[in-house]
């Protein structure tokens, strides 16, 4: 069930992204203070590649950690925009009045939320080594 609803946010943030990328871009720039206007389309595709490696059963554990990746990033770029004092809509969820208005210490909250449950949406996660750190909880 986790795993479909990482991927649902996944996909759900990615289409709206590549739909309207200027919310995001516009988020960006008042981070960094640079205009990458390719940024969300890449980050559009990253996010739906990952939600679709997600449920294709390839390497799931890498998979799951990769999720956790992209939410631990996202948290980050909250956190980072708290600091500074930037309010407005990220874009991550596409345009809303309710989005807007929420505040960076709620999407930290979800991020963190989300990255904590990545890892957890598969069973193991290979090691180099061929064995594999099991992820379901011990009896």
């Amino acid at each position: 069930m986790a795993t479909l609803v990482i991927f649902g946010v996944l996909v759900y943030s990615g289409l709206l992204k590549l739909q309207e990328p200027t919310t995001t871009a516009g988020f960006l720039e008042r981070l960094v203070g640079i205009s990458w206007r390719w940024t969300p389309g890449a980050i559009a595709v990253l996010e739906i590649v990952v939600a679709l490696w997600l449920v294709s059963g390839w390497a799931p554990g890498l998979a799951g950690l990769s999720a956790a990746g992209l939410f631990i990033a996202f948290a980050v770029m909250h956190a980072m925009a708290w600091s500074l004092g930037i309010d407005g809509a990220c874009g991550c969820l596409g345009q809303s009045d309710l989005l807007e208005r929420l505040p960076h210490s709620v999407w930290i909250a979800l991020t963190v939320t989300l990255a904590a449950i990545s890892p957890w949406t598969v069973r193991s996660v290979p090691l180099r080594s061929g064995r594999a750190i099991s992820m379901e909880a011990p009896s």
